[in-house]
């Protein structure tokens, strides 16, 4: 905790420009926080100033699932104090780990007995962000549905449903069969 602290320390110090970072130790996390003009910023300029922060978080140690948890928790309360999107690939950034190493992260190919359980709760979280962004018309339909598709391997589906059809109809025996094409089906018969 007195390194994590002296990090953040020698961080604010390093920053040209302090009124746009403030760093707060909290119970085992940190928070960053934007500008306090957020509202006056837009959109684009308050994604940059994320951005520049994100290389601002100080490390933490992978291996131990409680930091890790953490983290993404401080992730996912910047996010909603900020009014910021929350994405897996900056949940990936905010962990200080490539997006491919979440998902194997999330698939268990890696770390899959600490850290599954809790990628799988918070990309939980981002879907359900998501689904609730699009059901309440806070994003485009044709931007959630691309980002379903792209992070969480929604598929449209179509069924089709493929049932041989007699094109005589339904008959029940041979004889019915014999009498509805008698005359317009010559059928020769053998001779012995």
């Amino acid at each position: 905790m007195q390194l994590r602290q002296e990090y953040m320390q020698k961080k604010l110090e390093e920053s040209q420009d302090k009124s746009e970072v403030e760093i707060m130790p909290g119970d085992g996390w940190f928070s960053l926080e934007l500008d306090p003009d957020l509202d006056k910023l837009k959109p684009q300029q308050r994604y940059r100033r994320y951005k520049n922060l994100l290389k601002n978080i100080p490390p933490y140690d992978q291996d131990d699932p409680s930091q890790v948890k953490n983290r993404i928790n401080s992730y996912f309360h910047f996010c909603n104090e900020n009014d910021i999107a929350i994405s897996p690939a900056d949940l990936a950034k905010w962990l200080k780990i490539s997006s491919g190493t979440l998902r194997r992260w999330r698939n268990g190919e890696y770390r899959s007995s600490t850290h599954q359980k809790l990628i799988e709760d918070a990309w939980d979280s981002i879907e359900g962000d998501l689904v609730n962004s699009l059901r309440t018309g806070a994003i485009s339909p044709p931007s959630g549905i691309f980002l379903l598709k792209n992070w969480f391997n929604y598929k449209d589906v179509q069924d089709l449903v493929v049932a041989p059809k007699n094109p005589l109809g339904e008959l029940q025996n041979l004889e019915e069969l014999r009498k509805r094409i008698e005359g317009t089906v010559i059928i020769e018969e053998e001779k012995e």
